[in-house]
């Protein structure tokens, strides 16, 4: 019984807290949050690649190790809705190709 009671408390706990969060629950809120995607790395050195997108701006990362301190490689200001895909790095580590809304680009990183 004593089982019985402390589930069904935990379960109207859980609702509850459940309901009051999703009433703040909005699509401002899931764009808030930044997620990378397309991290490759290159074939030599220890350099690594990556799309950032940060509330619909996307831009291309850049790190070298041992570090690994993130640059900002583009510098991209608004939400266009235009993807970034198909990132590679050069073997050298000295490129970054990537295609951005169906066009192809290449930056030299320096």
């Amino acid at each position: 019984m004593l089982r019985l009671l402390s589930s069904i408390s935990f379960i109207a706990l859980f609702a509850m807290n459940g309901y009051s969060q999703g009433q703040n629950f909005t699509f401002e809120a899931i764009k808030s949050h930044p997620f990378p995607t397309e991290l490759i790395r290159s074939n030599k050195g220890n350099r690594i690649a990556w799309a950032m997108d940060e509330k619909g701006i996307r831009n291309i990362y850049v790190a070298e190790g041992p570090s690994f301190e993130a640059r900002k490689l583009t510098s991209f200001t608004e939400d266009d809705g235009q993807e970034i895909t198909s990132i590679s790095i050069s073997d050298d580590g000295k490129w970054v190709l990537f295609v951005r809304g169906g066009i192809m680009e290449l930056i030299l990183i320096t």
